[in-house]
Order: C-alpha cells, then sequence, then structure tokens
C-alpha cells in the first residue's frame, strides 16, 4: 500500500508502469490537490480513468445522530480516528475541513493513525474510536452508518513517454469490460467514470467544471 506521493515517485522513478491516483470531483479541491503533489507531475503523465467514489463519516449504527457534518464532529468532541498524515484521504479531510473555516486539530483524533479504510471502519466498529473517515465501501463492510463528503475519481496514471500502446490498448480493453463494469456496480459507493478513456488532469478538471 502507498500514498500518492510514494506512488508517484514509484512511477517517475521507473519502479512502476502505472500507479493509482485519486482526485476530488469538485474542482476547487481538485487543483488544491494538484498543487500539493506539484513537484512530481510533469507533461508526460496521462490518466486512465475508471470509478468515481464517495468519501466520508462513518459512525456505528444508532449513535451519535446529531452529527451530520465537519462543524459538527469539530463541535462533538468525538474521538475521530484518523489516515496517515501522507494518505490522500487524510490530505482531502484537511482540505474539507479548511474549506469550512476548520482547524485540522479541531477534531478529536486518537494518538493511533490507520493505513488503510478498512482498518478506519474496524477501529471504529470495534468501539476504539467513536467516529473515522474513508470510503463508503468500508463503512457498509463493517454496517457503519456513512455521512457523505466528497467524491473522487479513482483512476490510473502512467507516463505516455514510457508505457508501450499494445499495453495501454490491453489495459483500457480490460477497463471496459462488461464483467468489471458489473462487479465495479456491486460495490458501495463506487460507479463507472468513463472507464478506459485517456485524459489530462486539466481535460479532467475542465470536464467536472
Amino acid at each position: 500500500m502507498r500514498n500518492p506521493e510514494e506512488a508517484l515517485s514509484a512511477l517517475n522513478r521507473g519502479e512502476c508502469d502505472i500507479a493509482s491516483f485519486h482526485l476530488p470531483t469538485c474542482p476547487a479541491l481538485a487543483r488544491q490537490i494538484l498543487s500539493h503533489y506539484q513537484r512530481h507531475l510533469n507533461k508526460n503523465h496521462r490518466l486512465i480513468r475508471f470509478v468515481t467514489r464517495c468519501e466520508g463519516l462513518m459512525m456505528r449504527k444508532g449513535e451519535h445522530e446529531e452529527v451530520r457534518t465537519l462543524q459538527d464532529l469539530s463541535t462533538s468532541g468525538l474521538s475521530f480516528v484518523s489516515r496517515d498524515r501522507h494518505s490522500g484521504t487524510r490530505i482531502l479531510l484537511n482540505l474539507l475541513l479548511r474549506q469550512q473555516g476548520l482547524a485540522e486539530d479541531s477534531i478529536n483524533r486518537t494518538s493511533q493513525p490507520e493505513f488503510t479504510h478498512t482498518a478506519v471502519a474496524a477501529f471504529v466498529a470495534s468501539g476504539m474510536a467513536e467516529v473515522g473517515f474513508g470510503v463508503q465501501a468500508a463503512a457498509e463492510q463493517f454496517n457503519l452508518n456513512f455521512i457523505e463528503m466528497a467524491s473522487e475519481h479513482y483512476m490510473l496514471i502512467y507516463r505516455q513517454d514510457r508505457l508501450p500502446a499494445a499495453t495501454l490498448r490491453y489495459l483500457t480493453t480490460l477497463l471496459q469490460s462488461r464483467a468489471l463494469i458489473d462487479r465495479i456496480n456491486t460495490v458501495p459507493g463506487y460507479a463507472t467514470d468513463n472507464p478506459g478513456d485517456i485524459s489530462t488532469f486539466d481535460q479532467l478538471i475542465a470536464g467536472a467544471a
């Protein structure tokens, strides 16, 4: 499991041919995310579109029903389990807090960060924290309530100066296969997002504006 910065660095060093990358569907948030990773991005990068996914708050069912927003979370004092500091999800949450005029330390974070969405959901389900933030699929896997805060494009990124054309054709054909699309449609909070289409970051953001 790599965070986005590690994945981009590995791609640029030639340690992998393709990496995953996620970007908010909100253009303003997307531009802020790109600014964060700007030193790792260059004109040779291309995106292969795949899916969108929902991220938000997760809590045990029947508890803390007064918490519906990040402002509610901030004032509640409820214990909150974070992702690790360099994860894309942690960066997204910090941007959402800033967008609503909230400081990062306004959330009552537990001392132990987690490194995956499922780990966060399991932490909340076990009662070790009252609230977490992650993808809807993880929340539903652990029978948690989910309140959507943002949606993201989840894509593959490659360098067009390095990836063989035959490999690219094979991959885009696979992403457009009916079997894969049908499978995606069964995963909570995920939806197909023009799978297999090739895009630049500017084109993706312009299309979402």
